[in-house]
């Protein structure tokens, strides 16, 4: 007897055909080739259309908050930087597998936009008091290329590990510093490109419509 192909198939269960996916997830600390850790953790949301049978436009935001604090020994100040990022992402990813496949591979290459915002206060811990020091805002522009996998959970949702691993990007960054009263704030502006391999991963969970 012949076995039934939906036995033997490498794909059970399988996604539904669709032309819509829609996804959430996070985005994780990745690290560059100088060892530079890029990005604090950020939640990501994602959409993406079919262009073709293996081909699909994606947009993904990204965004997230982080803060530091340090005090030295034997200190009565202590340094806390807050600082939040926000990104656009917008290209193409290609299939390399059908939707056939239950494991389905992928690569992508896309334009980003991030800014990111950062403020240093000193905390003056003996008279409970907070002052703005310095400020610094950034804005990048550039282009990434990765990788990523779908894992089918049940049919139409799957899970996708992603990876960025190349990217080039010129960035604008301007540096406040905050003096007293008695002196006008001192603002300094640095334009920096880079071209570099990394590893920046991240998790969603996926539904097909």
């Amino acid at each position: 007897m012949t076995p039934s192909p939906s036995t033997t198939s490498p794909t059970s269960p399988t996604v539904a055909a669709s032309d819509w996916s829609v996804g959430a997830g996070v985005a994780l600390p990745g690290l560059a080739s100088d060892g530079v850790t890029l990005a604090a953790p950020r939640l990501s949301a994602s959409v993406e259309r079919r262009l073709d049978a293996r081909l699909w436009f994606i947009a993904d935001v990204r965004g997230g908050i982080d803060t530091a604090s340090d005090i030295e020994l034997g200190s009565s100040f202590k340094d806390t930087t807050n600082s939040g990022q926000l990104g656009v992402l917008a290209g193409v990813r290609y299939q390399l597998v059908d939707d056939t496949w239950r494991v389905r591979p992928s690569a992508f290459v896309a334009l980003e936009a991030s800014t990111r915002n950062a403020f240093r206060f000193d905390d003056d811990l003996n008279n409970d008091s907070q002052a703005l020091v310095a400020e610094e805002n950034t804005l990048s522009l550039g282009l990434a290329g990765g990788g990523a996998v779908d894992v089918t959970v049940i049919e139409a949702v799957v899970l996708r590990f992603a990876a960025t691993v190349v990217e080039a990007s010129a960035s604008r960054t301007q540096l406040i510093r905050h003096l007293d009263d008695e002196g006008s704030d001192i603002s300094a502006t640095a334009t920096n490109g880079r071209i570099g391999v990394g590893v920046q991963p991240a998790i969603q969970l996926r539904v097909f419509l």
